[in-house]
């Protein structure tokens, strides 16, 4: 299996420097280790065997600097999935090795322009885009791969790159995250900041009220249960029928208990005269 995989790869760098590179001038590159991306394509970008390509048509640095190139191309005319428009006076003659500088991000795409030596080309694009240098709109990064091994192609979440303010002040060289998903369909948005809301309620009930309610319902159905067992006992010891009055006939008061209350707790009996029975 392992040997089926090495002898795969080994054939897909065979066909890819079999393919030629060409420079923006046309001119075949003389950098040997400027190869096809993708050799199954007619028509691919190239890159140093250092670096890695990208399936926007550009060469990142496989390095640390983040620094972003156009390399080759295998059509003379740098017809897509190369970037024609690299051919102006302001690229062209920059040999086989192109840097490109990264100067703003837009929606699904990135705008760069070129300089051999400094990045002040973003400067003074950003400041008249109509004039010269230009800056050059190419779709973001997608997937990343080894040259000429395009069946290794992963992700390039995320890709660092070099950018630059656009301040008229000069160029300040600063580290940029460019996260992108695997395929054209361009970056994959999220959300960041804050935390997720929850769902909105309906309106709720505070729990307080109703259970003091309950607690002072069946404190109260106490008391008036504790008061008729005490009436119906004074009256079965006394010989009379349960009951608030005297018996009938009696003129012996009837001993109505009375309760006395200080607070909810504190609560004592007491009795008294209820009244006066018939003559």
């Amino acid at each position: 299996m392992h040997g089926n995989y090495i002898l795969l790869v080994l054939c897909s760098c065979a066909a890819a420097a079999a393919a030629t590179c060409y420079n923006l001038n046309g001119d075949e590159v003389s950098n040997t280790n400027i190869i096809p991306c993708d050799a199954d394509e007619p028509i691919t970008h190239c890159c140093s065997s250092d670096d890695l390509c990208a399936r926007n048509g550009l060469c990142l640095n496989n390095g640390d600097d983040g620094k972003i190139s156009a390399q080759g191309c295998t059509d003379p005319g740098w017809n897509l999935p190369c970037h024609q428009q690299l051919r102006s006076d302001n690229c062209q003659d920059s040999g086989d090795y192109v840097p490109l500088w990264m100067c703003k991000s837009v929606d699904r795409a990135i705008m760069v322009c070129c300089d051999p030596d400094t990045s002040q080309c973003c400067v003074d694009a950003l400041a008249n885009e109509q004039g010269r240098p230009r800056l050059y709109e190419i779709p973001k990064w997608g997937q990343v791969w080894p040259p000429g091994q395009k069946s290794l192609a992963v992700p390039s979440n995320p890709i660092t790159v070099v950018t630059t303010s656009s301040s008229t002040a000069g160029p300040t060289s600063s580290k940029t995250t460019e996260t992108t998903s695997a395929s054209n369909a361009g970056p994959t948005s999220s959300i960041s900041g804050g935390a997720t809301p929850g769902p909105v309620g309906h309106g709720s009930i505070d729990p307080l009220p109703v259970a003091l309610a309950v607690v002072f319902g069946i404190l109260f159905l106490a008391l008036g249960f504790f008061q008729l067992r005490y009436v119906a006992r004074e009256s079965k010891r006394r010989g009379k029928p349960a009951g608030f009055g005297g018996a009938v006939g009696s003129t012996v008061p009837a001993m109505v208990p009375r309760w006395h209350c200080q607070g909810v707790w504190r609560c004592s009996i007491s009795r008294g005269s209820g009244g006066v029975g018939a003559q």
